[in-house]
């Protein structure tokens, strides 16, 4: 029986298929610097040396909470986002070696973790009528998370950027300024405990995001 139904090229189906890949490589590279900023933000207690009292009225506040608990949540994304923008960078660049995504998972998951342990102690408060600890206690629970986001996670990741950079080098994916830039961000990640260099990631993301959908990856860069 004749069908009017028209095969479509390979050829056409991997052009679409590249150019949604680096379409989303945009989107999840600037994704995750938009939300780690928002979480990072809203996550805003009050200096370890602020006075006992500020720290009780910082928590029996019911807004501050509520935007601690935001903050949780938008960590957790902020990870994914990360974990799928690695991921997708990864597959782009061959498939090789899969220990850069342990690395990206290992790292993505701290990140989530940390920001959820900054909310253990509001969360308690707001949905299980917890009573407000004590100063010390407050501030102990808001500086369990940072060094499982910072240290934990930004380690992993670091690690992660500069294996699927290399990687993509490799395989033509990157051209050497692009690898070499990666790996200074890498570099520079590691010291994210300092806060500061955190940024390196988040300018890495947003760089090879775009550079990855403008060109779409045709050619080295």
């Amino acid at each position: 029986m004749a069908t009017s139904e028209m095969a479509v090229p390979v050829g056409a189906q991997s052009r679409a298929a590249s150019r949604g890949g680096t379409s989303l490589a945009a989107w999840l590279g600037i994704g995750f610097p938009v939300l780690l900023v928002a979480a990072w933000f809203l996550d805003n207690t009050p200096d370890g040396d602020a006075s006992n009292a500020k720290w009780l009225r910082w928590y029996a506040d019911g807004g501050h909470r509520t935007d601690m608990i935001v903050s949780a949540f938008l960590f957790v994304v902020a990870g994914l986002c990360l974990l799928a923008f690695l991921n997708l960078v990864w597959s782009r660049a061959g498939e090789g070696d899969r220990l850069p995504l342990g690395a990206a998972t290992f790292g993505a998951a701290a990140i989530g973790i940390g920001g959820v342990c900054n909310a253990v102690v509001p969360g308690a408060m707001a949905f299980g009528n917890a009573p407000e600890p004590s100063p010390d206690v407050l501030r102990f629970a808001d500086n369990v998370g940072y060094p499982i986001t910072t240290v934990a996670g930004m380690i992993a990741v670091a690690f992660a950027v500069a294996l699927i950079s290399l990687q993509a080098r490799r395989s033509g994916l990157f051209g050497q300024r692009l690898t070499v830039f990666s790996i200074v961000m890498a570099v520079i990640t590691l010291a994210s405990f300092l806060w500061f260099p955190q940024a390196a990631l988040l300018i890495w993301c947003i760089v090879v995001g775009i550079v990855l959908a403008r060109r779409g990856g045709a050619a080295p860069a």
